[in-house]
């Protein structure tokens, strides 16, 4: 991607009644807000030259950007942690792909990247090149020594590749990608999944897919602070891939926990039907573990007190049957807990 490049083509927002004469129609998003009562209203809406769709939600001091195509949707509330003190949001991204070969490649050809998803709601382009550049291929790292394997396992015949089948180890079958921020940056994060169709007969299909979520504080640190005036810090960062009725979650990474001592680089990798995956990330105190899992669903949560302003980072990959008859319908639930670091 060529630094510097514009995104914005369109952009919808609301105009102050004092400046337009009138108060101006309620913004309807392209990607639709599920549940617009329990806080968040859309302010603003661009689309890029790609065709996709940046969506922009406010609840107070929190805003998430969402970037897809038409038709997707998201669900998004603020939350009260357990612990006395902290709070965040838990929201989750819905889409569904068409399952038709001759649309396979429909996301390459749009000319979309993960990194400028990433860059299109925000991030710096050398940070999320650093950070998400691995979710552009399906193993950028063919091995790893902190590999956390899942104990299922699938039979010979599974593992067979399917005839007649072209896919992409370079370009996503498709992407979920989203920004949160709190007290304008304060606090932010970055997420994405990215889909990698690695086999498909007819309607048959079989998916490796990996995501990831990476979040900071900004405050500075104080050691001699009073409460209620102590530095903001994480204390989770989670994120999922589940999908819809009838598809399998039929292996996943992390399938354990994982406990840190000190900050470090952490790759996951795995050999799903007979194509390889892996995703590295910076996890640091205390431990990486699985999320929200079921059948049809897995993710990773990182749990700790950020070290300073250390980006926290959750990761994992999954492995997914979907057979004839289900749809590629699937969406990325994550969450964000924050606090003052002496709470």
């Amino acid at each position: 991607m060529r630094a510097g490049r514009v995104f914005v083509l369109i952009v919808i927002a609301f105009v102050p009644a004092a400046v337009a004469g009138a108060a101006a129609p309620p913004l309807k998003p392209q990607i639709k807000l599920l549940n617009p009562g329990d806080g968040f209203v859309p302010v603003a809406e661009v689309v890029t030259p790609e065709g996709a769709v940046i969506d922009t939600f406010r609840s107070g001091d929190v805003t998430i950007k969402v970037i897809g195509s038409p038709g997707s949707s998201v669900r998004a509330q603020r939350v009260a942690a357990d612990h006395p003190g902290r709070a965040g949001v838990a929201i989750e991204l819905a889409a569904s792909g068409p399952k038709h070969l001759a649309k396979a490649d429909a996301y390459a050809r749009s000319g979309r990247t993960v990194v400028g998803d990433l860059v299109a709601l925000g991030m710096p382009e050398d940070e999320a090149r650093l950070q998400f550049g691995d979710m552009e291929a399906l193993d950028p790292e063919a091995a790893s020594e902190n590999r956390l394997l899942a104990s299922t396992s699938v039979d010979a015949e599974t593992l067979a590749v399917m005839a007649g089948t072209t896919t992409s180890s370079t370009k996503p079958w498709a992407t979920q990608c989203a920004s949160v921020s709190y007290q304008n940056g304060l606090i932010e994060g970055y997420g994405c999944s990215t889909l990698y169709l690695v086999a498909a007969s007819n309607g048959d299909w079989w998916f490796n897919n990996k995501y990831k979520f990476s979040a900071r504080s900004k405050d500075g640190t104080n050691w001699f602070c009073f409460p209620g005036t102590c530095p903001w810090r994480l204390f989770q960062v989670a994120w999922s891939l589940g999908w819809s009725t009838n598809n399998v979650v039929y292996d996943w990474d992390p399938s354990a926990t994982l406990s840190q001592k000190e900050c470090s680089t952490i790759s996951i990798g795995a050999t799903y039907h007979g194509a390889g995956i892996s995703i590295s990330g910076t996890v640091c105190p205390e431990i990486l573990q699985p999320w929200n899992l079921s059948p049809r669903r897995s993710g990773a949560e990182w749990q700790g007190i950020e070290k300073s302003t250390a980006w926290e980072a959750a990761i994992g990959i999954q492995a997914v049957h979907s057979p004839p008859g289900a749809k590629a319908s699937y969406s990325s639930p994550f969450s964000l807990i924050w606090a003052r670091w002496n709470t």
